[in-house]
């Protein structure tokens, strides 16, 4: 991607995360961005369909630690260093945790999880007890129930602790869900 590119991008992506801190997600519209980005309304569907398609490209990097979680030999600090971001930035990550950001949240992190399970299935040649999909969300809202309510304050730890609890429950949940011989 060339340079013009690139920073095209980043002002869309200020110009959004400006607006989520200063308003409600619903009333965000294209235009809005455009306008506060200063790019082109073509620069802007050249790049995005939609403010969800900012959302969820923004969210890629911290949502695949999380998403990381689900492999036991993951690295518990990269885990830890995004839940620390997290919680830095927890007034924006409250507002995107919710509602309908909080949907393509879940959405994001769902299909990264599916993406590792189906990596995971087919090198192992295993199967699970339900598609990989419904496993996938399970496992994603598990870990974005910890999220919020530790962002929340409604549950409190450390990010060492949350970290090794996200791993744990995911790890835990996955291998839960493969097929077992013993289970029919």
């Amino acid at each position: 991607m060339d340079k013009r590119s690139q920073n095209s991008q980043q002002a869309i992506r200020e110009a959004f995360v400006e607006l989520v801190l200063s308003q409600r997600y619903d009333e965000i519209k294209a235009s809005d961005i455009i306008k506060l980005s200063g790019v082109a309304r073509s620069t802007f569907y050249q790049h995005y369909t939609s403010k969800e398609a900012i959302l969820a490209s923004s969210l890629q990097p911290p949502m695949s630690c999380l998403a990381d979680a689900i492999y036991a030999d993951a690295q518990l600090k990269s885990l830890q260093n995004i839940l620390i971001h997290f919680w830095e930035q927890r007034s924006f990550c409250r507002l995107i945790l919710q509602g309908i950001p909080g949907k393509a949240v879940a959405e994001c992190l769902t299909e990264l999880i599916e993406t590792r399970i189906d990596k995971i299935i087919a090198s192992n040649n295993t199967a699970l007890i339900i598609e990989p999909h419904h496993a996938a969300i399970q496992i994603a809202e598990a870990q974005l129930a910890l999220l919020r309510t530790w962002l929340t304050g409604k549950a409190k730890c450390n990010d060492t602790n949350l970290a090794m609890a996200i791993q744990h429950t995911s790890v835990a949940m996955f291998e839960s869900l493969q097929s077992s011989p013993s289970l029919f």
